[in-house]
C-alpha cells in the first residue's frame, strides 16, 4: 500500500524540480557570446530572481476540508445566548421543583465532528435522541446526576445514589423524561419563533456507538453543560448536527438583531421608568451680595445685607448646581413659590 506524502515531502519535491530546471538552462553568458557576432543583437537582461515555491506561499492558511468550519464566531455567540437564557430559566423552574438551589450554566460550545463527540462521549451516560427543529439531536445525562435527580423528586437526600449503577429502571426514566419536558419547554422559550415545535424524545440508548445520526464527518454543535444539585455536581451535553439548524441559519442571525435592537429599547424603557422617580433637589437663589470679612465679623441680629438683584428681578432656579429655570417669587397655600417665566435650554 503507498504511503500519503506530507506537505514537507511535497515542498521538497517542488524545490527539487525548481532547481533541476534552473540548472538544465544554459547560462546567460554563453548566450550573450554565441550570438554576439550578430551587430543588432542585444543580450537579454539577467532575470529577475523568484522566491521559492515555499517562500511564495507561506502566507496562505491551511484549511482542513474534512473539518470545515460551519459554525461561525457570531452564531456560536448567538447560540451561547440563546441557551445561557435557557439554562438560568431551567435552574430557576428546577429549584423551585425540587426545594433546593439548583444551578445550571453552559461550560462549553464549539463545533466538532460527529466521530469526535461518540469518541469523547463517557459511556456511563443516558443518550436522548430528540427531535430538534425539523430534524434530530442527542442529548446525554450522566447517569448519576440522572439518579440523584430522581432521588431528589421522591424525597431523598440524594447521599445513597448506586454510582455503580448503568441502567436506571423504567419509572426511574420515566421521572426522568418529565425533567427533560422542563428543560425541552425552556429551551423552545428561549429559541423563540425558529423552534416553532417543543422538542421531544423518540429514544434513549445507553451506548452511543449504535447511534447514527449522521455521517462520522459531518459537523456538529457540541454543548456542555453542568448541574449543581448540593454536593452533587454532573454534566449532560447536546450534539446538535449542522444540518439541523442550517436552513434557519439566516433566521438565528436576524434574532440576534432583533433581540439586540429589543434589549436596547427595554434598557432604555427602564432607565426612563427609574429616572422617573428619582428623587432630585431643587434650589432658589434670590440673589447675591459681596461683603469684606470685617463687616462678616461684624454682623449682628437686625443687620440688613442688601443683595445685588433688584426687586423686580427674576429667581433664579438651580436643580443640583445647574441653573435651569428662572421665575418670579409670590405666595401659594402660605408657602413661598415661584412661577416659571423662562427655561435655560444650554444646561
Amino acid at each position: 500500500m503507498s504511503s500519503i506524502l506530507s506537505q514537507e515531502e511535497i515542498n521538497a519535491l517542488l524545490m527539487g524540480v525548481m532547481d533541476e530546471v534552473s540548472s538544465s538552462a544554459p547560462p546567460a553568458s554563453s548566450i550573450s557570446e554565441s550570438q554576439g557576432a550578430n551587430s543588432g543583437y542585444q543580450a537579454a537582461p539577467p532575470p529577475v530572481s523568484r522566491p521559492s515555491y515555499v517562500e511564495e506561499f507561506q502566507h496562505i492558511t491551511k484549511y482542513d476540508f474534512r473539518r470545515p468550519n460551519k459554525f461561525s464566531k457570531d452564531l456560536l455567540r448567538i447560540l451561547k445566548n440563546f441557551h445561557d437564557n435557557m439554562t438560568r430559566l431551567f435552574s430557576a423552574s428546577l429549584s423551585v421543583y425540587l426545594r433546593q438551589d439548583v444551578k445550571v450554566h453552559l461550560t462549553y460550545i464549539e463545533q466538532h465532528t460527529y466521530n469526535e463527540y461518540i469518541e469523547d462521549s463517557n459511556e456511563k451516560s443516558l443518550f436522548y435522541i430528540i427531535s430538534f427543529i425539523d430534524d434530530q439531536a442527542i442529548l446525554s445525562l450522566d447517569v448519576n446526576i440522572a439518579l440523584l435527580l430522581v432521588e431528589k423528586i421522591l424525597g431523598g437526600e440524594g447521599k445513597n445514589v448506586n454510582i455503580e449503577r448503568k441502567d436506571p429502571t423504567d419509572i426511574e426514566l420515566n421521572i426522568v423524561r418529565n425533567i427533560l419536558d422542563k428543560l425541552f419547554h425552556h429551551q423552545k422559550e428561549s429559541w423563540g419563533e425558529i423552534m416553532k415545535d417543543l422538542p421531544r424524545i423518540i429514544t434513549v440508548e445507553n451506548n452511543p456507538r449504535i447511534i447514527h445520526l449522521v455521517q462520522p464527518n459531518d459537523i456538529i454543535l457540541k454543548m456542555v453543560f453542568e448541574i449543581s444539585i448540593g454536593d452533587g455536581v454532573g454534566i449532560f451535553t447536546y450534539c446538535i448536527p449542522y444540518i439541523a439548524i442550517e436552513h434557519v441559519m439566516n433566521q438565528l442571525l436576524k434574532s440576534q438583531f432583533v433581540r439586540m435592537q429589543h434589549q436596547f429599547v427595554k434598557k432604555t424603557d427602564e432607565m426612563q421608568n427609574n429616572l422617573s422617580v428619582a428623587i432630585v433637589d431643587i434650589s432658589a437663589e434670590l440673589g447675591k451680595a459681596s461683603i469684606t470679612v470685617e463687616e462678616l465679623v461684624n454682623l449682628r441680629v437686625g443687620d440688613v445685607i442688601k443683595l445685588e438683584e433688584k426687586k423686580q428681578s427674576d429667581v433664579l432656579l438651580k436643580v443640583g448646581e445647574i441653573k435651569k429655570f428662572s421665575g418670579e417669587l409670590g405666595i401659594s397655600d402660605n408657602h413661598y413659590a415661584i412661577k416659571i417665566k423662562n427655561i435655560n435650554e444650554t444646561e
